[in-house]
């Protein structure tokens, strides 16, 4: 599933992630008495997954950990790091075409989208040359402390654009549905920079209306 997510990306097609802790777990599939593949593999720990010694790059363990050793954020731009949180988005290139028409402008906040699940750019793992960081936001988790939360774009060779939120509560901003207050209304610039993010990827390779542009670097944003 990763292999199509990224030979897609590849040959030009948009990839776009609107919650956090995507592509965190490689598994595979084996056959079972109801047929082949029809059985999830999913071991977590190397040593105790018998393909350890024999098939190392099939083994069951967080992408990012030996022996597959091949970060999310190769893929993503991001990495996740931690659950539960809940913080408030902040804007930092209010710049960037994926902030057109929300009035936004860099330190605005955009309250409570960050959590409970949330991802960010470590530059301890790989990164795209050319990602851009929108929102840089502060966050507070119990297994790592102080930290942040970070929403990118980046285009691929293929022109292809990739999007993430960093976030799972993005998605039930855009409903109203946030389960400590349902009777919320969405924030209307989450539906706008949705809305932009939707008829960008729909038109085609985003990076060929949206390049990279020098200075929005994440080595510029962090």
């Amino acid at each position: 599933m990763r292999a199509a997510a990224t030979g897609g990306r590849d040959r030009g097609v948009n990839l776009a992630f609107l919650g956090a802790n995507a592509v965190f777990r490689q598994i595979r599939l084996e056959a079972s008495p109801l047929g082949p593949n029809r059985r999830v593999v999913d071991y977590k720990n190397a040593d105790e997954d018998p393909l350890n010694a024999s098939a190392k790059g099939l083994v069951t363990v967080n992408w990012r950990d030996p022996p597959v050793n091949l970060p999310e954020s190769s893929l993503i731009g991001q990495s996740f790091e931690c659950n539960p949180a809940k913080a408030n988005a902040v804007v930092v290139d209010a710049s960037s075409w994926l902030l057109e028409n929300t009035g936004a402008h860099d330190g605005d906040t955009l309250t409570g989208i960050v959590g409970p699940w949330y991802d960010r750019v470590n530059p301890a793992f790989p990164i795209p040359a050319n990602l851009e960081v929108v929102m840089h936001s502060p966050v507070s988790c119990p297994s790592v402390g102080s930290s942040y939360s970070d929403m990118t774009y980046y285009t691929a060779t293929s022109g292809a654009g990739v999007f993430s939120t960093g976030t799972t509560t993005w998605v039930c901003e855009l409903t109203a549905s946030r389960l400590q207050d349902p009777r919320s209304h969405p924030d209307v610039r989450i539906l706008q920079i949705t809305k932009n993010l939707l008829q960008a990827f729909a038109a085609g390779p985003a990076g060929q209306l949206h390049p990279p542009i020098s200075g929005r670097s994440v080595l510029a944003r962090l």
